[in-house]
């Protein structure tokens, strides 16, 4: 009795509800939208099909972009896109001609489908991948229609019974097949009908959007002209003209500064050899006082044979301190000659090492430019089958450009060479004043031995010892003053070449501008771009590794020279300490022996 009250044919209000809904949203949220969006785009694209007039009144030969930004892209769908593509728009001032009106204009970096794109306008607000497959949720509430169908009407079959009730239920499953076929066939035939409006709408909509870019391309001019290749030409005469200026300037604030630096260690070390020699008089003068008055006491009491005997006495042991001190004084010699030997080695292998490198950045900076001249001359034959009248000017001026990065190259590999002929002067230099310095360090010896020699006849000229050291000194001074003013050359020409390295990188950061910019243009083919940019990427990795390789090369004569400052005054140092214990050791030997000897001499006075 249930199921009599119930209508057999519920399910299909169901189905056909779901399938009104679905319609009611599909005309709301997809056909309406759709709708507007054509209208807003066929109202945009025929204002800027239209003459848009200035701010005087007058129409201009082409729009400005704060105009139609005003005027024209208002709708909050597109201005963000038109504010993105305005910032590819270049303003160039073009003189007046022949009718044709001066005055800025702007000039197109970049196509306008690159930012009105099909996703940005019609796919994401249309939500179209969504109601591409609507047609298919349809033709399968369709079929389940169909199944809910055929399954209430089997159901409800009776096989038993009599004719008539057999003949009811018969009924009653064909009218249920029935109904379902019938919703089954509307669903199909809605989402036909949804496919064939989604298709059409979406189509109308790309075509409109297509139109609208080529309307905005066609507000602009776009392509390379004379005023890029000269701005490049400015910035590289620009580049060049500060870089000589900054590498003058810097020269002369080095050379001041090396200069004042000089003169306060000449100053220092002056100072320092005649406190050195001071102290070593004063040191002397005090521990032979006393036993050279003792002596002179005692001999006056002796008589003329016996200051034979003591004089002898006195000679041998003079002979012995001056045989002690020349031996010490050897092995210091020795030393100093064993360190500068070393040190010489260090600065001589630095050296080749440099030069080497130097010839090495020479060929591979000539490589790279001639690499890069055989890829552009390539490239400006290519461009100039397709644009013969216009290109030729761009390869004139891309010939004068890279002429003039041969010659920096060029000069950049003299003054390598020139740098490297410089070093090895220095080095000989280092070498000459190193040998000075050890024949210095010798003669200070032998006029150290012969002072002591002296000593040992009177004593009176032992200041003639102090000055002969204070010479060796100075010496040993000038040769350091040599070696620093070798480095201080090597220094300066490692400073211009960083210079000239950094003028060269402005120079390449301009030619990648000037190649960003051409690639952007409609004009030129992609492979003229692609060639460009890899001659650039090809010349910026030259300059890098070139200045990387400077960098390491000013590093090593950096290391060396503090390597060489550091042993010079450390064995200049070691020395002066162990000479000034040996020569203290000496003169106590000396004290000893003279107070031994006037102890004798008082005993043999006190026994005669």
């Amino acid at each position: 009795m249930l199921e009599s009250l119930i209508d057999p044919r519920w399910p299909f209000y169901g189905v056909a509800a779901v399938l009104g809904l679905l319609s009611l949203g599909f005309v709301i949220r997809f056909v309406v939208p759709a709708w507007k969006l054509g209208r807003l785009l066929d109202g945009v694209t025929a204002k800027l099909a239209q003459p848009q007039a200035g701010e005087d009144g007058q129409i201009p030969p082409r729009p400005d972009p704060r105009i139609l930004t005003r005027e024209v892209f208002q709708d909050g769908k597109l201005s963000h896109l038109w504010r993105e593509y305005a910032q590819t728009l270049h303003p160039t001032e073009v003189a007046a001609k022949e009718g044709q009106p001066g005055g800025l204009r702007w000039r197109a970096t970049a196509l306008a489908e690159t930012f009105f794109t099909e996703q940005a306008l019609v796919d994401t607000p249309l939500r179209v991948e969504f109601y591409k497959h609507l047609p298919g949720i349809l033709t399968g509430i369709g079929i389940l229609g169909t199944f809910t169908g055929l399954i209430l009407g089997l159901t409800q079959f009776q096989v038993g019974g009599s004719t008539e009730v057999v003949r009811d239920s018969l009924a009653v499953l064909i009218q249920s097949v029935g109904h379902a076929f019938k919703v089954s066939a509307t669903a199909i035939g809605l989402a036909m009908l949804f496919t064939w409006i989604e298709r059409s709408l979406v189509a109308a909509r790309y075509r409109q959007v297509e139109r609208l870019n080529q309307v905005i391309d066609g507000l602009f001019d776009s392509g390379v002209e004379e005023e890029y290749l000269a701005r490049l030409v400015r910035a590289s005469e620009n580049t060049a003209h500060q870089g000589a200026q900054l590498r003058q300037a810097l020269v002369g604030e080095l050379r001041q500064a090396l200069g004042q630096l000089v003169v306060q260690q000449r100053e220092e070390g002056k100072k320092q050899q005649e406190a050195l020699a001071a102290g070593l008089a004063q040191a002397v003068s005090a521990a032979l006082k006393e036993p050279m008055t003792r002596i002179a006491a005692t001999m006056e009491k002796l008589s003329a044979g016996q200051g034979d005997t003591l004089g002898q006495a006195v000679g041998q042991a003079l002979d012995q301190f001056a045989g002690r001190l020349g031996d010490q004084l050897q092995r210091q010699q020795q030393q100093g000659d064993a360190q500068l030997a070393r040190s010489l080695t260090a600065l001589e292998g630095a050296g080749s090492a440099f030069e080497s490198g130097i010839g090495r950045l020479e060929t591979l900076g000539r490589e790279a430019v001639s690499a890069l001249s055989q890829q552009l001359q390539g490239s400006a034959r290519q461009l100039a089958s397709h644009q013969e009248a216009q290109q030729s000017r761009l390869t004139e001026e891309t010939e004068r450009l890279l002429a003039r990065v041969a010659d920096q190259l060029s000069g950049l590999g003299d003054q390598l060479g020139q740098a490297a002929q410089s070093l090895q002067g220095g080095v000989v230099q280092l070498g000459q004043a190193s040998a000075g310095a050890v024949d210095q360090l010798r003669e200070g010896a032998t006029a150290v031995r012969e002072a002591c020699g002296e000593f040992a006849d009177g004593g009176k000229e032992f200041s003639l010892g102090a000055q002969a050291v204070m010479e060796a000194g100075g010496r040993i001074q000038a040769a350091a003053q040599s070696l620093v003013e070798a480095n201080t050359g090597s220094r300066q020409i490692l400073e211009e070449q960083r210079q000239l390295g950094l003028g060269l990188v402005q120079l390449v950061q301009e030619l990648g501008r000037t190649v960003e910019s051409a690639r952007k243009e409609a004009s030129l083919t992609g492979e003229l771009v692609s060639t460009l940019e890899a001659a650039a990427g090809q010349l910026k990795q030259a300059e890098s590794q070139a200045e990387t390789y400077l960098q390491g090369v000013n590093q090593v004569l950096t290391q060396a020279h503090s390597a060489f400052a550091e042993n010079v005054e450390k064995t200049l140092k070691e020395g002066n300490t162990q000479f000034q214990r040996e020569l203290a050791e000496a003169v106590s030997y000396l004290k000893g022996a003279i107070e031994h000897l006037g102890d004798v001499l008082e005993t043999t006075g006190e026994a005669r």
